[in-house]
């Protein structure tokens, strides 16, 4: 009897141990979107940035959704469930995130110190770029225009010759 009580409670705190680093990569993932989200509002540089920021944003958000279906997964949620708030089958849901939300969770649990350490990190990052956008961003839209308009009369100005 003892020896069951002591095997349930190792689980939970397993479980517990599961969910937190799913909760850890959860936010780490959304601050990488946050923070990509501030770059691409600020005037000067989002038009140069953009695309590659674009498409980051677009795995990031992919690998943000498969994080969030994990976590709901570890706490108890079902697949119908999931699909049904996400006004999907639950048959196409599972077809397309099973495998990847399986290697979110796995990736999770090898790497927490990495996705705490990017908490922290993107954390300073976001703050940063929003308080700049906070305090320049009127002169930036302005700024903005002028240099749209110059970067037009200068022929490939969107790539540099390195990315060529």
């Amino acid at each position: 009897m003892l020896t069951s009580i002591c095997d349930h409670a190792a689980m939970d705190a397993s479980a517990e141990a599961r969910l937190r680093n799913l909760l850890v990569a959860t936010s780490n993932q959304a601050l990488e979107v946050a923070t990509s989200a501030a770059v691409l509002a600020d005037p000067l540089d989002g038009p140069l940035y953009g695309l590659h920021y674009m498409s980051e944003m677009k795995r990031r958000f992919d690998t943000l959704e498969c994080l969030v279906v994990a976590t709901l997964r570890q706490s108890g949620v079902s697949w119908d469930v999931i699909a049904s708030r996400l006004g999907v089958t639950r048959q196409s849901l599972h077809r397309r995130l099973s495998k990847r939300v399986d290697d979110e969770v796995e990736f999770s649990q090898k790497y927490p110190d990495m996705n705490e350490e990017g908490i922290f990190r993107n954390l300073s990052m976001l703050i940063a770029a929003l308080s700049s956008l906070r305090h320049g961003l009127p002169d930036r839209l302005d700024e903005g225009v002028l240099t749209a308009a110059q970067r037009r009369r200068q022929p490939a100005w969107w790539w540099s010759e390195d990315d060529a």
